[in-house]
């Protein structure tokens, strides 16, 4: 929804690129929400670690978990996020950005310059996910080039 989205926005009017813009920060957010939600679990699999259980953070995001190196392995380039065919390294900087932004949310000390500074990141690494991450940017182009003849 959100690669749709974004496509829209490439190609839309002036009156509607800020609509589509809003959309698919919004859809790209849910994903990250669930991400975060479940944040504790393995990223591949879902599974929830026991007590005993060792880890494996993200050590880009300290967000994505796993609960062996072969999951960490497996959806670093190949496994599917959330319905999207991309792995955890190309959406390592979204979820890097969302940390930062809601650890900036949940400071006791409330400093909402810092806060809309890390919002607007977040937005801006939604974006590049969208353009760069997925390879929209290009057929985005294309698209428009074909549009003008």
């Amino acid at each position: 929804m959100a690669q749709w989205t974004y496509l829209c926005h490439k190609l839309s009017g002036e009156e509607h690129k800020g609509l589509c813009y809003e959309h698919s920060i919004r859809d790209i957010e849910t994903i990250v929400e669930d991400q975060w939600n479940f944040k504790d679990n393995c990223s591949t699999c879902g599974q929830a670690p026991t007590k005993d259980d060792v880890k494996f953070v993200c050590s880009g995001c300290h967000v994505a978990c796993y609960c062996s190196i072969d999951h960490q392995r497996m959806n670093w380039r190949k496994f599917q996020i959330s319905g999207t065919c991309v792995g955890h390294k190309t959406f390592c900087p979204v979820l890097k950005a969302y940390r930062k932004w809601k650890a900036a949310t949940n400071e006791s000390t409330i400093d909402e310059e810092k806060q809309g500074r890390m919002r607007r990141r977040f937005e801006r690494e939604c974006l590049d996910f969208l353009a760069y991450g997925l390879r929209l940017e290009k057929k985005c182009f294309e698209l428009e080039d074909t549009r003008i003849e």
